[in-house]
């Protein structure tokens, strides 16, 4: 059995397919790689499911992937503090921040 990190890049609020927009990441200049290694280097998470609309983000997203090298502890847990400031600016639209 696997886990699936979804919404890596905090989902965007609004999203129509005949209108994409990027991420809420990408409004407040966030790392969308350092997102990526956060979720893949949780314990247990074997994929990250990211949206893409764009040739360029499916470059960008599988560079990333090939890129990919695990986040020490100190990395995780200063990303992870990064994860709460950002779910408390975006509210509940993503669900109470842990």
């Amino acid at each position: 059995m696997g886990v699936a990190a979804k919404k890596v890049f905090g989902g965007a609020p609004g999203q129509k397919y005949e209108n994409p927009t990027r991420s809420l990441m990408e409004e407040t200049g966030q790392d969308h790689q350092q997102a990526m290694r956060y979720a893949l280097s949780l314990p247990g998470v074997s994929i990250a499911v990211v949206g893409m609309y764009t040739e360029k983000e499916v470059v960008e997203n599988a560079e990333y992937a090939r890129s990919f090298e695990f986040m020490s502890e100190s990395e995780r847990l200063s990303t992870e503090s990064i994860g709460l400031d950002l779910a408390e600016e975006w509210k509940d639209h993503f669900g109470p921040a842990a």
